[in-house]
């Protein structure tokens, strides 16, 4: 049994274990258990088992009708994030300065829910590929990508998904009221600083009642999205149903995002083995339905994930297919290490089976570079 640890960063509590560790004795589970820890996440080398995935089929999703091919949609999708990002630093800038404008966002959060409509495989491929450096503006809209997604998956009316991105968006703002020591701290927070931070949804909850026409969604995000399903999350200990569902979604969007993401203090994690530890935080963070939705909606190996073949060759998922297991994928390097692009449908291989998953620095690939190539 393995234990991961590196990636989780501070979004996971203190009692948390935080190392990658091999378990081979139970003397070593004592040992954790000893230093005060009371929770650990293992690695699961298997993708997990939802009720969808009988079989290894999934159906197509009911919210996801492409209108535009990934081809036509990436470049735009690739601006439109830049365009994006560099407007949360703006809003979270203005935040800080007492100077917020919560109507500024409409076009972005519009147009972001446009370009989900015609392919959302574009924009979330774009959310898993991060820059240490700009984290907090970029995570900000990730989040927003996935609300947005998850909403249009679950076949919401339009005007739901353009809250649910909005939801996203600003779940964060009251970070920008968070001394900045502390936001930017270059390691793990301390438990003194990371109950600094544990305040920074009701700081943005109380900043937004101060805003003409912010949507209960909105509010509710906001304030909700670090609560646990089992009442052990912040600010009010939340349980069950009292947590929104907006407040659960934009939750987890949260967390995947972090965990995938690369800091100072900690290295990134593979989308699907980010997915498989939020598996393991099922009926405890998030009711078990929502997170098997969420899952279905990226796909066990989302858009974008690098991947391991059984035939030791690497590839880059570039789409879901009817298979759950098995999408369709850009072969990048042949068994023998030889770069090479060559498409292919995973279902059309009977013996082709993903063996592993890795984050683009682990293999030294340009996900990006490869998946625009793919459109040329």
């Amino acid at each position: 049994m393995r234990i991961i640890g590196r990636g989780l960063g501070w979004q996971i509590e203190e009692h948390t274990f935080g190392e990658d560790l091999d378990i081979t004795s139970a003397e070593q589970i004592a040992n954790i258990a000893g230093q005060g820890f009371t929770e650990a996440f293992v690695y699961l080398p298997d993708p997990p088992d939802t009720p969808a995935q009988s079989n290894g089929e999934q159906p197509a999703p009911p919210g996801f009708h492409p209108s535009a091919p990934l081809a036509e949609e990436l470049p735009k999708a690739r601006a439109l994030h830049n365009q994006c990002t560099k407007y949360a630093q703006k809003f979270m800038t203005d935040m800080g300065n007492g100077k917020f404008s919560y109507d500024e966002a409409e076009p972005f959060v519009e147009n972001l829910l446009h370009s989900t409509q015609r392919n959302p495989g574009a924009l979330l491929s774009l959310a898993q590929l991060h820059q240490s450096d700009s984290y907090t503006y970029r995570h900000c809209i990730n989040v927003s990508i996935l609300s947005i997604a998850v909403a249009q998956y679950l076949g919401k009316p339009s005007n739901e998904i353009f809250i649910a991105g909005y939801a996203g968006l600003f779940h964060d703002l009251g970070k920008a009221l968070i001394p900045q020591h502390v936001l930017n701290a270059q390691r793990k927070l301390n438990p003194a600083e990371f109950k600094v931070i544990q305040k920074h949804p009701t700081m943005g909850y109380n900043a937004l009642l101060q805003v003409p026409k912010v949507q209960d969604d909105v509010l509710s995000a906001t304030l909700e999205h670090h609560e646990k399903f089992d009442g052990s999350g912040y600010p009010a200990g939340l349980c069950g149903t009292s947590i929104s569902r907006i407040g659960s979604i934009v939750g987890m969007a949260d967390v995947y995002d972090a965990l995938t993401s690369k800091r100072p203090y900690k290295d990134a994690i593979s989308p699907s083995k980010a997915l498989g530890i939020m598996f393991q935080m099922q009926d405890k963070a998030w009711p078990k339905g929502l997170l098997t939705e969420f899952i279905q909606m990226l796909g066990v190996y989302p858009v974008g994930s690098v991947v391991e073949l059984a035939n030791g060759a690497l590839a880059i998922v570039t789409d879901t297919s009817e298979s759950a297991v098995k999408p369709k994928v850009v072969i990048v390097r042949t068994p023998e290490g030889t770069p090479t692009h060559e498409q292919c449908n995973l279902t059309s291989y009977a013996d082709l089976t993903i063996t592993a998953a890795f984050t683009p620095e682990e293999k030294e690939v340009d996900v990006l570079g490869v998946m625009e190539a793919c459109t040329q």
